[in-house]
């Protein structure tokens, strides 16, 4: 064979390749006839499915959904797709509805989703400088700031959740607004000025409630978030920008197999007046499996929790009778399955194991009966957390986010073998870094953290004036008691290793503290 042929063979083989590895594109092209372009996307992700392209490209523009369709409690609903692409240049998705999320993902493989900025348009939230405080009726005056729109009435006034807090006239929070301000009320007296009604009239005397700060206003839709995934697995979600949301950043669902959460950013990019952003938590992970990475992400000014990766149970009433749980959840997710082994943690009583599932059905009442093989010997418990055991267990990275003004916790884990490395935790109103079940009954049942390493991460506490209270928060707290000491749910966290972190001003007295409560095996350096 000669160069030549050797040479020609060589070029046509690589040329092949070059063009199997790159695959296709199907271009999103909007309706120019209407506004709402729900139809249009919803055609072009079907086409994509249908065909042997593997990339959905979405082209430059602002594009509006109504969330006419609202499946899955969402605008718009992708499902279905295997080794595809989902990618924006530029381009702009706006949802009308505060009572329902953005996008959701659901029963996908091997999926990417990169380059999209979700908004709302009216926003779920309204910013604005007190301009009149009333004592005797509980109510505040408030004038929305110019950069920002009038806030759309319906979307306040529905809200099952409506609340406020308080901030310096340059963004800082007061450090009283940790506790958020609820109200009762919210009306509009001419197009610029807001009346506010509070719950508690006392709220009133804060410090902060003067003439010249500001308050945010949050309609918080608990289940309507920007981007939920589940029922899917290797999916990647990078170089998104998420500006507002009614509820969560991005929630992935129980038993999602290898999720890659990369360089997203969380933060509103209206002028610098807007306070916040997100009106919930910021990246929200539930039950992983396989490998989950949380990298490189930006979470700016939330209302709760940045980060959040957890084991969860339901609550559960038993009956004696039939030796049955019934769940309180109507979650069409159904958490176990016949034969699968579950354990029940029963607040104060130490663990107590189910053995094998026999049957696993749904109950009249919409939710799940569990009934064990066996006999249970916890007759005088009326209801308590039951826990499934995974088959397998995730490797969870969270690594070099950054992480900004937080009204809640900045990193919470409740879930074994965990890294935390490398993150910038600033300026948050609670607990920096969180490892273990919360201690507050009225919560969700939650799983200690176990075999979880936090190193090399820098903490500042929250930067009050010279003079002001701080916080009764540590920076990293390890909770979840052991049961002689009242435990919620018979577990202690274990094996937590902290090391090698910087723990920069703030808090004063608290701004080098490590606060570890009963944790078992704890290295602190």
């Amino acid at each position: 064979m000669t160069n030549l042929v050797k040479i020609t063979m060589f070029f046509a083989l690589m040329h092949i390749f070059a063009g199997s590895a790159m695959g296709s594109s199907i271009t999103f092209s909007p309706d120019p006839s209407v506004k709402d372009q729900t139809v249009a996307f919803n055609k072009a992700v079907l086409k994509l499915k249908e065909s042997d392209a593997d990339t959905l490209s979405i082209p430059p523009g602002k594009y509006y959904f109504s969330g006419a369709d609202g499946k899955e409690n969402a605008a718009l609903c992708v499902e279905g797709l295997k080794g595809k692409k989902i990618v924006g240049r530029d381009a702009v998705f706006l949802f009308g509805r505060a009572d329902l999320g953005g996008i959701c993902f659901r029963n996908n493989e091997n999926l990417l989703v990169q380059g999209i900025r979700i908004d709302w348009d009216p926003l779920p939230f309204a910013q604005g400088i007190i301009r009149n405080v009333s004592k005797f009726s509980g109510t505040i005056d408030i004038e929305i700031m110019r950069e920002l729109p009038t806030p759309d009435m319906g979307t306040f006034q529905r809200a099952p959740v409506l609340w406020a807090t308080v901030h310096h006239a340059d963004g800082r929070r007061y450090l009283d607004s940790h506790d958020v301000i609820h109200l009762s009320g919210f009306q509009q007296l001419d197009q610029k000025t807001i009346r506010l009604s509070l719950k508690n009239r006392g709220a009133v005397m804060r410090e902060g409630m003067k003439t010249g700060n500001v308050l945010v206003v949050v309609a918080r839709y608990p289940t309507a978030h920007a981007i939920r995934v589940f029922n899917s697995s290797s999916v990647t979600i990078t170089d998104n920008e998420i500006m507002s949301s009614p509820g969560m950043g991005i929630i992935v669902g129980p038993r999602c197999k290898d999720v890659f959460v990369r360089n997203n950013r969380l933060a509103h990019s209206t002028p610098s007046a807007s306070f916040i952003s997100l009106n919930a938590d910021g990246i929200h992970v539930i039950e992983p499996l396989g490998q989950l990475v949380i990298e490189g992400n930006t979470l700016d000014s939330l209302q709760d929790d940045a980060v959040i990766v957890s084991r969860r149970g339901e609550w559960a009433h038993y009956d004696a009778a039939t030796k049955s749980f019934l769940f309180d959840s109507t979650s069409p997710t159904v958490i176990f399955s016949a034969g699968e082994k579950a354990e029940a943690l029963a607040p104060n009583a130490g663990l107590v194991t189910l053995g094998a599932v026999r049957t696993s059905e749904k109950s009249a009442g919409g939710g799940v009966r569990i009934v064990a093989e066996k006999g249970l010997d916890v007759a005088d418990r009326s209801r308590m957390p039951v826990f499934p055991v995974p088959s397998e267990t995730a490797r969870v990275s969270i690594r070099n986010n950054q992480i900004i003004n937080i009204r809640g916790v900045g990193i919470r884990i409740n879930f074994p073998n965990v890294s935390v490395e490398g993150n910038r935790v600033i300026d948050v109103i609670g607990i920096s870094v969180r490892l273990g079940c919360s201690v507050n009954r009225q919560w969700e049942p939650q799983y200690p953290a176990v075999n979880t390493t936090v190193s090399s991460n820098v903490i500042r506490g929250f930067d009050v004036s010279s003079g002001r209270k701080p916080l009764p928060f540590g920076m990293i707290d390890v909770s979840c008691y052991p049961p002689e000491e009242g435990a919620l749910y018979g577990k202690s966290s274990s094996g937590i290793t902290i090391v090698n972190n910087i723990f920069e001003g703030g808090l004063g007295f608290m701004s080098k503290k490590i606060n570890v409560i009963s944790a078992r095996d704890a290295t602190v350096q």
